[in-house]
């Protein structure tokens, strides 16, 4: 049978690295998708486990660090420059100003925003992957798991493949 686990976001890599082992000495062919990768956690793996990482799950896009340093940093740092000389009551007032009321506003929406951006990769990125191995289950074992499974729940359903929030021990193939 083939289990595909899915442990992406903040979820303990060493549950994922049990998981996937369990299901390998069970005698299952097993596909993981987790995050970045990291070598000492991914070391711990089953050399039969198939190990998948998905970069979109912790990468910040490039934009964030544009419109931070646009919005943000430059705007301070011109402020800051104004508040040496006799402008500096007035700089020192507008920086307050500004980082309270606007550049905090901005970077709070864009944060949303490129939360949201890279929630929509990763489950792209997922949706294709987990469907292309054909898992006859897939465990999900968080919230964001849950939330990605969303994006091929069609398949799931088309296949009949079983969903799981843990693997506990082996199952027959249907």
């Amino acid at each position: 049978m083939r289990v595909a686990i899915i442990g992406t976001g903040k979820y303990p890599r060493a549950a994922v690295v049990e998981e996937a082992n369990r299901a390998a000495a069970d005698g299952q062919d097993v596909l993981v998708l987790v995050g970045r990768p990291d070598e000492e956690l991914d070391a711990g793996f089953d050399p039969a486990v198939e190990v998948r990482h998905d970069e979109h799950a912790l990468a910040r896009t490039r934009g964030s660090a544009t419109v931070r340093k646009v919005f943000v940093k430059v705007p301070v740092r011109v402020l800051r420059r104004l508040q040496v000389g006799p402008l500096h009551r007035p700089a020192g007032k507008a920086l307050t100003v500004y980082r309270d009321r606007i550049a905090q506003r901005i970077e709070i929406r864009w944060n949303a925003a490129d939360r949201a951006l890279r929630a929509r990769l990763l489950a792209a990125a997922v949706a294709e992957r987990v469907p292309a191995w054909e898992p006859d289950l897939v465990v999900l074992l968080n919230v964001e798991a849950i939330a990605l499974a969303d994006g091929f729940a069609p398949w799931l359903e088309e296949r009949a493949a079983m969903v799981a929030f843990a693997y506990a021990e082996p199952v027959a193939a249907h």
